[in-house]
């Protein structure tokens, strides 16, 4: 941690601090979701392992990190929910602050510092520094195994990717993206030794060849015409005769020349051989995923030049995979297990269901969120122009014939544009969703945002569309402009972020943290300003959700005397 950090830390620290005593105040016993938690944590703090709530749906690792509390205090509440004060305070904008050293080298660490604490502040995690959920360590051992991925410690990564497991099952996708990412880095990677290894190869055989050739010409009256061979060899250059080269694009194939040479036999295993050799050697193509990437660098090169790269590589990359395999075999032999179910309690409440709109919720949710960051006069025009590209045109006046305004229009841009709106809304008339708790609970934001939206008129889903596929444009647009990731990360970000969500029946804004924050730190932001508008913006909401979380509490018909609180 660097220095600079410190202070930083500290001010956030003592700040969240005060906050979640205040709520301890206020709200001193268990709430909502901790009337589960918090009594198994203090089963465990008294070292009765064996006894466990049915109703609770993730593993124990929440628990497990409190339970050393036990041998120097007392596991009340308040001390419960410090642990997750400290991780939102302390270890979120510590790792948050290293994986930006990396994702963003020429950052200065006063900007790092200043977007580490800003992703700390983030409305829905740092809501939760006051409560006892595990969001907070859900986010930060994902965050741990990036931060290990971005050094190049597998095992590290991989650690803290299987205890990622422990605190929410679905974060086993993070794992999947740690795996893309590392076969990404592997393959690039023998790729380039083997284009080295060649060069060095090529090198040899040249000056081997050179060599013979002088050989040859001092005894080239025993053997006539030898020497002319070699002194054109050698003047076309030591490349000639050794190997062809093909090249377009990220496609590199070399066909060995001295195949096909007159009298010698050909076996019929050679052919294989020189097949294996030519996919050993396409370049597994992976452009910086900015405005320069076409459709067919995304929707085409990438994945099949990595997939075509795999195949001969497939033990090394296995290998190398092989922790976070490891990760991903301990959860299959826990589903197995756990009767086929991902929840491991209440099974019947939270069955897998096929929920696409989650993917427009999300992006909406994170432009609006990041709206500080990404509103500017650039950005609609480039929306407009991508997206729509319908121009009138107006001929200059210095023009002596008089011409009328002509209007220009891009077809390719609009077909693109309808098509992908037909399928958000085919997707909303056919898979829209939602949840009876959604319906039923009225303390969660959600439950209200609903309410005056969606289901205010069965048409308001369907006008929807142009929003959600606005955000959708943005949020990658966001990724492009900031040129920090390529192409397959883009891939594996969004298998992790879609996987998690689309799975999910109930709309709760807590699954969106993980994707929020990872999408963040690869996002580049240039200006003070902007940082110091999301900084304020995002304290604005935390102080007004604290606020009406302890000040606007409200009682059900049906349980009187038990206060209930608006959360997210």
């Amino acid at each position: 941690m660097g220095h600079i950090l410190v202070p930083w830390i500290s001010a956030l620290l003592i700040g969240t601090a005060i906050v979640s005593t205040y709520i301890n105040y206020v709200v001193p016993e268990p709430y909502l979701d901790e009337v589960f938690h918090i009594p198994q944590a203090q089963a465990y703090c008294r070292n009765a392992f064996k006894t466990w709530d049915p109703k609770i749906t993730t593993p124990a690792g929440l628990y497990l990190t409190t339970y050393p509390l036990s041998y120097v205090a007392k596991c009340t509440p308040s001390l419960l929910r410090s642990v997750n004060a400290w991780g939102v305070a302390v270890l979120i904008p510590a790792f948050v602050y290293n994986i930006l050293g990396y994702i963003h080298p020429l950052k200065r660490p006063s900007e790092a510092v200043h977007e580490a604490i800003n992703v700390a502040l983030f409305p829905l995690l740092w809501f939760f520094s006051g409560l006892f959920y595990t969001d907070v360590y859900s986010t930060v051992w994902v965050l741990w195994g990036y931060l290990a991925w971005l050094r190049g410690c597998v095992g590290c990564s991989s650690i803290a990717a299987w205890w990622a497991l422990w605190f929410r099952q679905t974060n086993v996708l993070w794992a999947g993206f740690f795996i893309v990412l590392e076969v990404g880095r592997r393959v690039r990677g023998l790729h380039d030794r083997l284009v080295d290894g060649e060069r060095k190869v090529v090198t040899g055989k040249a000056v081997a060849t050179s060599g013979k050739a002088t050989g040859k010409r001092r005894r080239g009256k025993k053997r006539k015409g030898r020497v002319e061979i070699e002194e054109k060899r050698m003047e076309e250059g030591p490349e000639a005769g050794i190997e062809a080269e093909m090249e377009d694009g990220p496609w590199t194939i070399d066909i060995k020349s001295n195949g096909n040479v007159k009298g010698r036999g050909v076996k019929s295993n050679g052919y294989w051989k020189k097949l294996l050799e030519a996919v050993r050697k396409v370049e597994p193509w992976n452009p910086v995923f900015d405005n320069e990437v076409t459709a067919e660098d995304f929707f085409f090169r990438t994945p099949i030049t990595h997939l075509i790269s795999i195949i001969p590589n497939i033990l090394a990359l296995v290998s190398s995979t092989f922790p976070y395999l490891l990760v991903i075999l301990s959860f299959a032999v826990f589903i197995v297990w756990n009767d086929l179910s991902i929840a491991l309690g209440d099974k019947s409440a939270h069955q897998p269901t096929l929920h696409l709109p989650q993917i427009f919720y999300f992006t909406l949710f994170t432009t609006v969120t990041s709206l500080p960051l990404l509103l500017s006069p650039n950005l609609l025009y480039c929306f407009y122009d991508q997206n729509i590209g319908i121009y009138i045109t107006t001929p200059p006046s210095s023009s002596r014939t008089r011409k009328s305004p002509k209007l220009t229009i891009s077809y390719t841009k609009l077909l693109r544009t309808i098509t992908l709106l037909t399928i958000i809304l085919a997707i909303i008339w056919r898979n829209t969703y939602f949840h009876p708790y959604l319906l039923a609970d009225n303390r969660h934001y959600v439950f209200y945002i609903f309410r005056r939206t969606l289901l205010a008129h069965p048409l308001i889903r369907y006008l929807a569309a142009p929003v959600y596929f606005a955000s959708a444009w943005t949020v990658l647009y966001a990724l492009k402009t900031s040129r920090s990731v390529n192409v397959l990360w883009v891939y594996a970000w969004a298998i992790a972020v879609i996987g998690t969500l689309v799975t999910a029946g109930l709309v709760e804004f807590r699954y969106f943290i993980l994707g929020w924050v990872i999408w963040r730190v690869n996002v580049r932001v240039e200006s003070a300003w902007r940082r110091w508008a999301e900084t304020v913006g995002f304290v604005f909401v935390n102080l007004a959700t604290v606020y009406v979380f302890t000040q606007w509490g409200f009682e059900w018909k049906h349980e009187r005397g038990v206060v209930q609180r608006f959360m997210w």
